[in-house]
């Protein structure tokens, strides 16, 4: 089951920067200037099914958290920095982030 959450309820804060990550075949993370002004981010899983990893380990196309096309969440930007994310099938995948202070 994806996970999901409702935005309204869980931000305090002000959006300041947004991008939009492509997720292939090779590793990719967060944009470390976008990051730096950052208190938090909201992320979004779209278009494809990827891994990612939380503890700046590379993931592969068989090890790291699967998610899936939809699933969203929020992390701090200590847990945000060390995110890194790759295409689990031959779908290019997008990650969807929502910087806040």
């Amino acid at each position: 089951m994806p996970l999901s959450i409702r935005i309204g309820t869980w931000f305090i804060g002000e959006s300041v920067d947004y991008e939009e990550v492509t997720v292939d075949d090779t590793v990719r993370a967060l944009d470390t200037s976008k990051l730096a002004v950052s208190n938090y981010v909201w992320l979004q899983a779209a278009t494809a099914t990827m891994r990612m990893t939380l503890h700046g380990v590379d993931p592969t196309a068989s090890f790291g958290i699967r998610l899936f096309d939809g699933e969203q969440f929020e992390t701090v930007i200590k847990t945000a920095s060390k995110l890194r994310f790759i295409r689990e099938g031959a779908s290019n995948g997008l990650v969807r982030a929502v910087y806040y202070r």
